[in-house]
């Protein structure tokens, strides 16, 4: 808490979508919560202030998409624009969905693959 930001994305990405993991990821990577593969490094997920991005297995695309997960995203009071794109194709904001649990497990046992 404390790092720029929102409490509830924060415990999240901490709490709720580190606890799918099978060993703790939680990091901070240039001062934000996110999580980070425990041994390769690879950045799985993080906060964005009100928003949280998710790194998804690219075989689950088809259902991120179905489920409204945005790439692009306008936040509502500064009127900034952020596209994932640039972090990869596989990067979504998240929803609070209950199929994320188990799509960052995928992400982890592959080695933070989006495969």
């Amino acid at each position: 808490m404390g790092c720029g930001s929102h409490p509830d994305i924060v415990e999240r990405v901490w709490d709720q979508l580190s606890a799918a993991l099978p060993k703790s990821c939680r990091c901070l990577v240039h001062g934000t919560p996110a999580l980070v593969h425990d041994k390769l490094g690879v950045v799985l997920g993080l906060t964005l202030g009100t928003e949280y991005a998710l790194l998804l297995p690219n075989g689950r695309m088809p259902d991120a998409d179905k489920k409204a997960m945005e790439r692009v995203h306008v936040y509502k009071t500064s009127r900034v624009t952020l596209d994932l794109g640039d972090f990869g194709p596989c990067w979504r904001f998240g929803r609070w969905n209950r199929e994320e649990e188990e799509w960052m497990q995928e992400v982890y046992l592959g080695g933070g693959a989006a495969t």
